[in-house]
């Protein structure tokens, strides 16, 4: 079986702009990882107001990852 290491995995997805578009690492849309309600979530929270643009589920933080991840990848911004 493959050792993925998920926190590198999960710091990689970089911060986004409504426009989808990388942006600087302090400022856009940033990856926030927690569980609610039962299930794991990565949402892309807006730094500044904390609006939220994006929302992935998961029963597991691997499971979530994996799909914030490639969703990242199909947009071409990893």
């Amino acid at each position: 079986m493959e050792n993925i290491d998920y926190l590198k995995k999960f710091t990689s997805l970089p911060h986004i702009t409504a426009d989808r578009e990388m942006t600087d690492d302090d400022w856009g849309y940033a990856p926030l990882l927690y569980k609610a309600r039962g299930l794991w979530h990565i949402s892309l929270v807006h730094c500044e107001d904390m609006s939220t643009m994006l929302d992935f589920l998961g029963k597991t933080p691997e499971e979530v990852i994996d799909k914030a991840y490639d969703f990242y990848e199909k947009e071409g911004l990893i």
